[in-house]
């Protein structure tokens, strides 16, 4: 299913995705209430302010400090008709202080220099391993995720949120911030 994530969706989705949810003591009440009020559809702007206020109450909802030394998972991409498409397969990303991107694309590890400069960032070219996936829909959202690192001109983080834009503006990436295994 496609569909344009806003709001107070992004943050629901990035807690889930990025195994907040765990770190969050109420959380699992918060989504229970979201999904009610939804359910008996409720405005979207109240259901959204009730939820904010939760997830900030209970720390989900952070700070940002940057892109360096920072790690991401890929919860939504533009798909080749400019839609946003929900990440299926896991996808994740990691920014170095000394300017290297890497992760893993679904199938496979890539790594790729990138550059920023306040709200500009620029990702080179990707080297990456060459395993075949056997899962079709995981190859064409890797193929699709590596294809958009290179159109990225600018990002915005927002709380825990990291989303990326081309060189137009339009929202090619949408991430939830993780905390990097090593």
């Amino acid at each position: 299913m496609k569909r344009s994530f806003a709001g107070v969706d992004r943050y629901l989705i990035a807690s889930l995705k990025a195994g907040r949810a765990a770190e969050c003591g109420f959380t699992q009440t918060v989504i229970s209430l979201y999904l009610l009020f939804f359910g008996m559809r409720i405005s979207s702007l109240i259901c959204g302010c009730l939820l904010l206020t939760a997830l900030f109450t209970a720390g989900c909802i952070t700070a940002s400090s940057g892109l360096s030394d920072t790690s991401w998972m890929l919860i939504a991409y533009a798909d080749a008709g400019g839609e946003m498409a929900r990440a299926d397969a896991v996808t994740t990303f990691y920014f170095s202080d000394d300017g290297t991107l890497n992760g893993n694309a679904a199938c496979n590890s890539y790594s790729a220099e990138y550059r920023k400069s306040d709200d500009q960032l620029v990702i080179g070219s990707v080297v990456m391993t060459e395993m075949y996936c056997t899962d079709e829909s995981r190859m064409e959202q890797e193929i699709r995720f590596i294809t958009l690192l290179g159109d990225v001109r600018s990002y915005r983080i927002d709380g825990d949120i990291l989303m990326m834009y081309g060189a137009g503006g339009d929202e090619l990436l949408i991430s939830g911030r993780t905390t990097r295994i090593r």
